[in-house]
């Protein structure tokens, strides 16, 4: 059976290195559904309140990710459907499809702030409030969605992979219900 595993969230929340250590692990690739630049255009259009072409460029990239990876036996992804739903209104959400399992990724502001500073992104005071909107989103998404979630404020990568891992074995890669991990 096919699974695809996706880890979404905030930037600098820790979903990119839980992400790779989970397909190590498995021995799977780690991909994303977004190609270079269309993250950014996404933002952008988010930004510009054009949602029906946010919406339709999502569902063309995760369409054509999914057709890119029909044969592989398990794909781990680096940001995939809640990504794009964070930025669009929930009217939308029914044209997204989730896979079959997503883990949502999250961290304090403070945490962040200072990873992105690490990468030598450091957020300006005027962008706070979008960062906050968008940490909220993810919350309120990984909630209602009824998803995993993945702190990486209180919890260690190895920690978190541990528990993903013991969630893929528990439930044959579909969620049954969201938690918290660990």
């Amino acid at each position: 059976m096919r699974r695809v595993i996706a880890f979404d969230g905030h930037d600098a929340c820790g979903k990119t290195t839980l992400g790779r250590a989970v397909a190590e692990a498995l021995g799977a690739a780690f991909t994303s559904p977004y190609p270079p630049g269309s993250g950014a255009r996404l933002v952008r259009l988010w930004r510009q309140g054009r949602h029906s072409e946010l919406a339709e460029l999502a569902v063309d990239l995760l369409r054509g990710f999914e057709e890119a990876h029909a044969e592989n036996a398990v794909v781990v992804c680096d940001r995939h459907t809640v990504s794009a739903m964070a930025l669009l209104p929930d009217a939308y959400h029914d044209r997204l499809k989730l896979p079959d399992v997503t883990v949502v990724c999250s961290a304090d502001l403070p945490d962040v702030i200072a990873r992105e500073a690490a990468r030598g992104q450091a957020l300006r005071p005027e962008e706070l409030p979008e960062q906050r909107l968008l940490l909220e989103r993810y919350r309120h998404l990984a909630e209602r969605h009824r998803l995993y979630t993945a702190d990486s404020s209180t919890w260690s990568v190895s920690e978190l992979t541990e528990q993903v891992l013991l969630l893929l074995d528990a439930t044959s890669g579909r969620a049954a219900a969201g938690r918290q991990i660990p």
